[in-house]
């Protein structure tokens, strides 16, 4: 069996792919080790159960990441998953990320660095989602995402 007609062929197909693509599923991935870290810390803190927080991790990390790996082909519902995935956590990082300023602002983190990490953990997710919603967005990916393969030829 030779299989470099084969290797050659996605090499081309991926040389087509624009680098924000790329971009987009790596941005994602964060955004989905992320979430699981943050399910992890809260297994940590006794708020929710190791397993069941380890299992929702990993579901959302899956999601992100598949979805975000069929953008490549084009996937216009790829894109829309990973676009309401990562959006679900939005009011909560954004409250927590408020709680870390405010709480840096007034000196409380002397006392409570369990919440720190959580806060911190969270600023980081929202700058990271805010990254993937500007790469996401952009004229280059959805131009990429919504023509068809035969239109951009």
């Amino acid at each position: 069996m030779n299989e470099g007609p084969k290797i050659e062929e996605a090499k081309k197909l991926l040389s087509q792919v624009p680098k924000k693509i790329f971009v987009v599923t790596g941005l994602a991935s964060l955004v989905g080790i992320l979430f699981l870290a943050r399910f992890c810390w809260s297994a940590h803190e006794g708020k929710i159960s190791p397993g069941k927080a380890f299992f929702y991790g990993l579901l959302i990390l899956s999601t992100l990441f598949l979805n975000s790996s069929t953008l490549i082909n084009r996937s216009r519902s790829g894109y829309i998953v990973v676009g309401i995935v990562s959006a679900l956590s939005l009011p909560g990082i954004l409250a927590q990320s408020f709680h870390l300023v405010v709480q840096t602002l007034h000196g409380g983190w002397a006392n409570d660095s369990v919440g720190l990490v959580a806060c911190l953990l969270a600023a980081f997710q929202l700058i990271s989602t805010a990254t993937l919603y500007l790469f996401l967005l952009s004229r280059e990916v959805r131009d990429y995402v919504w023509t068809t393969a035969k239109a951009s030829e």
